[in-house]
């Protein structure tokens, strides 16, 4: 594990341990709100490094860039571009899905594999 940067923001959902997890967006949605990821299309920000997950209204840590284990939700192979399926596990990523990272090993679903965090979009 390579930890660079770590951010706390608030939870305003149930959110696992080394799930993905994205900014809270649309009205009433705050700066420093995060909920799991649950579609290839969530602005993806990071993974939870909480180690009892999350829920609504408790601090989450996120962490935004370096390299950590997520857990699979499908098959992948190193060097995929990685996404969020829809319970914020990573999968592999296809043209115009936004991405957090890049798979550092191949897995299966439930596995936990390392990747190097670099959220962004295809």
């Amino acid at each position: 594990m390579s930890r660079v940067l770590v951010k706390s923001f608030r939870a305003t959902g149930a959110i696992g341990f080394r799930r993905l997890v994205a900014a809270r967006t649309g009205a009433g949605s705050s700066d420093r709100e995060v909920v799991q990821a649950a579609a290839t299309s969530d602005p993806i920000i990071g993974v939870c490094l909480n180690e009892t997950g999350a829920v609504a209204g408790e601090v989450v840590n996120v962490l935004m860039i370096g390299w950590e284990p997520v857990k699979l939700g499908g098959t992948v192979t190193r060097g995929q571009l990685l996404t969020s399926d829809a319970s914020g596990r990573a999968i592999a990523a296809a043209a115009t899905n936004r991405v957090v990272g890049i798979a550092q090993a191949s897995g299966v679903a439930d596995d936990e594999i390392d990747i190097l965090l670099s959220p962004g979009a295809v």
